[in-house]
């Protein structure tokens, strides 16, 4: 599964809102970080939550989670806290895999003062989005 989440904005008046996505792609399986081939087409289109529909949106910032399909949510929380005690503090994006699950994390200047709630906010989404 691919799942997305994005803050954005739209530049045509300043809005400000979350999209999510959520993908399958079948009974591709792997340890390890996610294969190229998913990071750069994630499969089919299963679930979006959208407050701004793009095009044109500009992220303000994105969390990333690619793993198999059939991952339970206990064995992607567990990675989660894992990689982001890994990476904090270092520059962003975060970039990294724990286990079966590749996480990616980027956000601008302004919204990283307040990078571990826009965490949190992106992570729920996240979870709300998979179906």
């Amino acid at each position: 599964m691919y799942l997305s989440a994005q803050r954005v904005r739209r530049p045509t008046d300043g809005a400000e809102g979350y999209d999510a996505f959520f993908y399958v792609h079948g009974a591709y399986v792997w340890d390890g970080p996610a294969p190229l081939s998913i990071r750069q087409d994630p499969g089919a289109l299963m679930n979006q939550v959208l407050q701004l529909a793009p095009p044109g949106n500009r992220v303000r910032s994105y969390l990333d989670l690619i793993c198999p399909d059939e991952t339970q949510w206990l064995e992607i929380r567990q990675s989660f806290i894992q990689f982001v005690g890994q990476v904090r503090g270092g520059p962003m994006p975060w970039d990294d895999f724990v286990g079966r699950c590749t996480f990616r994390i980027g956000m601008d200047i302004g919204v990283a003062a307040t990078w571990q709630t826009e965490i949190a906010n992106l992570y729920r989404l996240l979870q709300t989005v998979r179906i």
